[in-house]
């Protein structure tokens, strides 16, 4: 993982830590049920998702809640990072991570070719996403 985290900032993109401690957990978790609970979140309807939501378990503690599984051999990975990216989708309210200086790319900053390259990058990115959601089983085509 701190492989990928380096790559990621050496490539100029905004990597930030989300520490695993308990009182973070429990506000993610929390978090999560609010946003389910008011209709505020929409997923993509996926059977292998669902299968991860159906076995969580909500556990109260004196810290709080937390997200768990019901048997140690149940994947919840997916569930967890929904709730991580939840959460910083909250915190993150008013702000934009959004790329939009291609510039440290490019190494002419030539309008025509930024923009030339920009929609190349933006037809890989597309490119990509269609391929991992077709690996992982969710029939999806960026438009």
């Amino acid at each position: 993982m701190q492989a990928m985290a380096q790559r990621l900032t050496r490539a100029g993109l905004p990597i930030e830590e989300f520490p695993q401690s308990s009182p973070r957990l429990s506000q993610s978790a929390q978090n999560l049920f609010d946003l389910i609970e008011s209709q505020s979140i929409a997923l993509y309807p996926n059977d292998k998702m669902r299968l991860a939501i159906s076995r969580c378990v909500a556990q109260e503690s004196s810290r709080g809640w937390k997200i768990s599984k019901d048997k140690q051999s149940h994947h919840i990975d997916v569930v967890i990072a929904l709730m991580m990216s939840a959460q910083a989708c909250i915190a993150g309210q008013g702000e934009s991570n959004f790329i939009t200086d291609w510039s440290r790319w490019i190494d002419d900053h030539d309008e025509t070719k930024q923009t030339k390259a920009q929609a190349e990058s933006d037809a890989n990115f597309r490119w990509r996403l269609n391929n991992y959601f077709n690996a992982i089983g969710i029939p999806y085509h960026w438009r």
